[in-house]
């Protein structure tokens, strides 16, 4: 399982290196920070209602892009209505 895309999910830090929770590879944590998509929505119809949960490999599925490229289209955007 090492390498595979679900081992960046559960790094957890120590200092400047961590290991992955699922498969202990040990990997250098930079400093900068990686925003990631945590997504909740409800859906319903005439049988009832289901909650449903996401998290990062969804977002990037439903919105085409990282959780840095939307927290930097977001900055940017904001950057222009203050200017």
């Amino acid at each position: 399982m090492a390498g595979d895309a679900r081992s960046v999910i559960a790094v957890t830090r120590s200092q400047n290196t961590g290991q992955c929770a699922l498969c202990f590879l040990s990997v250098l944590v930079t400093r900068r920070d990686f925003h990631r998509y945590i997504i909740q929505a409800a859906t319903g119809d005439h049988t009832g209602q289901l909650w449903l949960s996401g998290f990062n490999d969804v977002g990037i599925t439903l919105f085409g892009m990282t959780g840095n490229e939307l927290r930097n289209l977001q900055v940017s955007l904001l950057l222009r209505i203050i200017w």
